[in-house]
């Protein structure tokens, strides 16, 4: 019987080595750093970028006060003063809308932070501010990988047809399959967390996708290099 994972595994894991060959060893390098140096500079200058701009041109100011009264919340609510009581009821609120966790906590703090204005006003520029925070950190993240892997392919393009160029296109095959492993690992990981969770068996579908799942060789020893790596980051952390 055909296990479809692995099937699906070994042509992930071919395409991978396929990828790397094709970009070679020093894009593939460069595409692997992009992602840090873009992560780096979205972490330090996202916020203040932000502000920067939201000061300037009184961004959450102007779109939050047309945004406040379209707010899918109760206008009793929406009309009172932000104190203690309207935050929890907002928290309340917030509990029974499919929001994910990071963005409720992060509204929520912002909103114990302000003083004076109502719950609909001072919601809509926090919204709005997340929403342009989200906007410079999709500009700042893959314009900095957009631009650091330009340079590389720049950089490349006079060896490509020579023995070197052979050479950076076999070690890009192999980084190219170690990454895609590691990537890989990382899926089936979560993966295999959220298959063990107890509500996941009343979901219709997911018992044949489990049994795929656990026979799946491959998938097997990406779990390990998952509980490898897991542990080595416990260790340094």
């Amino acid at each position: 019987m055909i296990n479809y994972p692995d099937l699906i595994l070994t042509l992930l894991l071919l395409w991978g080595c396929w990828r790397g060959y094709r970009l070679g060893v020093l894009n593939l390098l460069a595409g692997w750093i992009s992602y840090l140096v873009g992560g780096l500079l979205t972490a330090l200058y996202v916020r203040p970028l932000t502000e920067f701009i939201d000061q300037t041109g009184n961004v959450t100011e102007q779109i939050g006060r047309w945004l406040a009264p379209h707010l899918p919340l109760p206008e009793t609510i929406l009309k009172q003063p932000l104190n203690i009581s309207t935050t929890r009821q907002l928290e309340a609120f917030f509990n029974n809308i499919p929001l994910p966790i990071p963005i409720k906590l992060k509204l929520l703090g912002s909103l114990m932070e302000i003083n004076g204005g109502t719950v609909g006003q001072i919601l809509a520029k926090q919204i709005v501010f997340l929403i342009l925070e989200l906007i410079i950190l999709i500009v700042i993240f893959y314009g900095s990988i957009y631009i650091l892997r330009r340079i590389a392919y720049w950089l490349t393009m006079g060896i490509d047809h020579t023995p070197l160029g052979l050479v950076g296109r076999l070690l890009g095959l192999f980084l190219g399959f170690i990454g895609q492993v590691f990537f890989l690992s990382i899926v089936f990981g979560l993966l295999r967390s959220l298959l063990a969770l107890p509500t996941m068996t009343t979901v219709p579908g997911v018992l044949p996708l489990a049994r795929q799942f656990y026979g799946s060789k491959i998938g097997f020893f990406l779990c390990d290099i998952y509980d490898w790596l897991f542990g080595l980051l416990h260790k340094i952390f």
